[in-house]
């Protein structure tokens, strides 16, 4: 009990402590401010910034504390008053925009009347939430002239002060057009009433189409009397802007005002647009239609189909689709007919958004029968269409539907990843059409389950010759995702039975990229077969082995053979297989690609060689390279390796590098070599 109270006291103490501590922190927070402020006035731009992030969270933990917050704006504004960098005022102004009160306002006008201060003094008025500032600002433009002019006006303009509009009246007929544009935005952004009226007025005074600041500024206003529930008002401007000879983007803001303020006249407005003989407003009527209430009926405006252009109807097509308007699905059914492809093609596409299970046969034919765009509009659809029973639809129709459509539904099987299509695409697997049979396997690829494999392994063995890549790679795939080890065993049982070489291939061709060690025996055996083709399925499955096993395989056969093809295909292996060990001392690697150059008698393969030795990262594979600089047939790839080999030695033996570096950019008629071996000659040097 003792050391229970007396851990009470103790944690009693503590508390009393912290709480102490944090009181002497706020407490001592001006002592702190005098000595950072004194950093913050000689900061300059790429000095350190712990001064200023030390001002900032200062400021951030004392913002509950008024009468803290006014002590550090004070002394924030006797830094602006000195002699402080521009870099330190500019934070300063940074934190005042924080924290200003009326208090900062006379400093910051008086930095206005300097063409450098002025933006900074400008960032920090904006955000102070105090009269003194409008009036500041009021009196501060009359003033102030070009840019600082402007940053003023639109200071007036963010801050949306009402008693500047007569100011701001009065500089829309200022000479310069900057200082006249400004203030039209600015009156926009105030949008009283009052604000209104004056930009109305400077528009009737325009002589022909005024400028667009003007119109935008006009925009702004009708924008918040729209939002601000005077309906009538706004819809006026917006008509004006739309009515009149005005540019094409000012119209088509006019316009889209004009729907949405119309209410349940929307629909009549659009329709009126989209009979009109003008492509620009049927455009733009049409792009309205996306931001239609979704339970306001669009039908009206589909009775004028016939009349609108293939560009319009196209338009009205993606706007439909983006709006998801499900009653527009039998326009749209019907679109899918048009003498226009790029119509078919837009309707096509529509589908997949608004289409149904009533669909999937529609877009079956026409993904079989159609090409180009219209074939993969409809494709895609396929794969996207949502709703109940697509899915069930489709597995539905593939059975009875002709070869060219049976594909394209197996296909969009895949891309839906309908995972339960499995067991039929099995069945389709052995179609009688070639199509059908490829494009089940690439969809088995995809979705069938590693259980699926001995299913699928039965049809790879007596699967035709045109289909059988595929369908060796929809096994491998499938055994991958599961327990390779298991499907390695699979296949060695079923090698025992199977006696056509062509399947006896294939199933050597899996094995070897299953990569599994109790495969390898079975493809030593296969590579004494007599039949061709399973000897060159050995070959391969060998030669891309993970590990350097079969190496002395390869290289015996290399060595054996007399059919050339074979002996071609071993040695690549071989070489292939050299370079997997990357533990090996460099001065044997280099050997065994010296026994592969000996043994080679084609260019592809003596340049194989040469790609290996670059990587070998020795020295020592200089001097096995640089015999066939003189070989007009390889001196390119043998330049190449020099380089590589110089590049992976530079800190190793920089003498020989560069010995051998600059021979090569003597030598070379390669640019490219020139350039690249001069590089590593100026890093050596360096």
């Amino acid at each position: 009990m003792k050391s229970i109270a007396s851990m009470r006291i103790f944690i009693s103490v503590l508390l009393i402590t912290l709480i102490s501590g944090s009181a002497n922190i706020v407490t001592a927070a001006p002592a702190d401010i005098d000595k950072i402020l004194t950093q913050v006035a000689v900061y300059d731009y790429g000095a350190s910034r712990e001064p200023l992030t030390q001002l900032r969270e200062l400021v951030r933990d004392n913002l509950d504390s008024k009468a803290t917050i006014r002590q550090f704006e004070q002394k924030m504004i006797n830094v602006l008053k000195s002699d402080a960098t521009f870099a330190g005022k500019q934070f300063i102004c940074k934190q005042l925009s924080i924290i200003g009160s009326s208090a900062s306002v006379p400093v910051l006008a008086k930095m206005l009347r300097n063409d450098e201060t002025t933006d900074i003094a400008l960032y920090a008025l904006e955000r102070i939430p105090d009269p003194s500032v409008d009036k500041a600002l009021r009196k501060a433009v009359g003033k102030a002239k070009g840019n600082a002019k402007i940053g003023i006006i639109n200071t007036i303009g963010q801050r949306a002060d009402a008693g500047a509009i007569k100011i701001l009246v009065k500089l829309m007929n200022n000479k310069n057009a900057d200082i006249a544009d400004a203030s039209a935005a600015a009156l926009g952004k105030i949008a009283t009433p009052e604000a209104t009226a004056a930009l109305s007025k400077q528009i009737d005074k325009s002589n022909g189409i005024p400028r667009l600041v003007l119109l935008d500024a006009y925009l702004k206003c009708a924008d918040k009397l729209a939002t601000t529930g005077k309906i009538a008002e706004a819809s006026a401007i917006y008509g004006r802007m739309y009515n009149t000879a005005y540019p094409d983007a000012v119209r088509a803001a006019g316009f889209r005002g004009l729907i949405m303020t119309a209410g349940d006249k929307a629909v009549s407005l659009i329709q009126s647009a989209l009979a009109a003989d003008d492509t620009f407003v049927r455009s733009v009527a049409i792009s309205l239609i996306r931001e239609l209430p979704k339970d306001q009926s669009i039908q009206p405006l589909l009775t004028g189909w016939e009349q609108l252009s293939d560009l319009n109807k196209i338009q009205l097509l993606t706007a439909l689709a983006d709006r998801g308007d499900v009653s527009a699905r039998s326009t749209i059914r019907s679109a899918t007919s048009d003498p226009s492809m790029g119509v078919r093609v837009a309707a096509l596409k529509a589908l997949a958004v608004l289409g149904t299970k009533a669909d999937i046969t529609l877009l079956a034919q026409r993904a079989a029968a159609a090409s180009g765009d219209e074939k993969a509009a409809a494709q895609n659809s396929l794969a996207l269409i949502r709703g109940d029973e697509v899915d069930a639809t489709i597995l539905a129709t593939i059975p009875v539907a002709i070869a060219a459509e049976k594909a394209v539904l197996i296909r969009s099987l895949e891309e839906r990843n309908t995972k339960n299509a499995v067991e039929l695409l099995l069945s389709t697997a052995t179609d009688a059409d070639r199509k059908v049979r490829l494009e089940s396997w690439r969809s088995l690829g995809t979705l069938a389950h590693p259980d699926n494999v001995p299913a699928m392994i039965d049809l790879l063995i007596h699967a035709r010759a045109d289909e059988r890549n595929r369908a060796e790679q929809a096994v491998l795939i499938t055994s991958k995702r599961g327990d390779s080890k298991a499907a390695t065993n699979l296949i060695l049982t079923k090698l025992k039975k199977v006696k056509a070489p062509e399947a006896q291939g294939s199933l050597i061709r899996v094995l070897g990229k299953l990569e599994q060690p109790d495969a390898l025996s079975q493809l030593r055996k296969a590579l004494r077969n007599r039949n061709d083709v399973v000897r060159e399925a050995a070959i391969a499955a060998l030669s891309d082995w993970p590990t350097t096993e079969p190496m002395n395989d390869l290289l015996k056969l290399v060595k054996s053979t007399k059919n050339d093809v074979h002996r071609i295909l071993a040695l690549r292996g071989f070489i292939n297989l050299i370079g997997r060990d990357t533990g090996r001392p460099p001065a044997e690697t280099i050997t065994l690609y010296q026994q592969a150059m000996q043994l080679a008698t084609e260019t592809n393969e003596k340049r194989m060689v040469l790609s290996g030795l670059a990587h070998v990262g020795s020295v020592a594979a200089f001097d096995a390279v640089k015999p066939y600089l003189k070989d007009p047939a390889l001196k390119s790839e043998a330049e190449v390796a020099m380089l590589k080999i110089a590049e992976s030695s530079l800190q190793k033996t920089v003498d020989r590098v560069r010995s051998e570096l600059e021979a090569v950019i003597k030598t070379t008629e390669n640019n490219q070599v020139r350039r690249d071996g001069s590089r590593l000659l100026e890093k050596i040097s360096k």
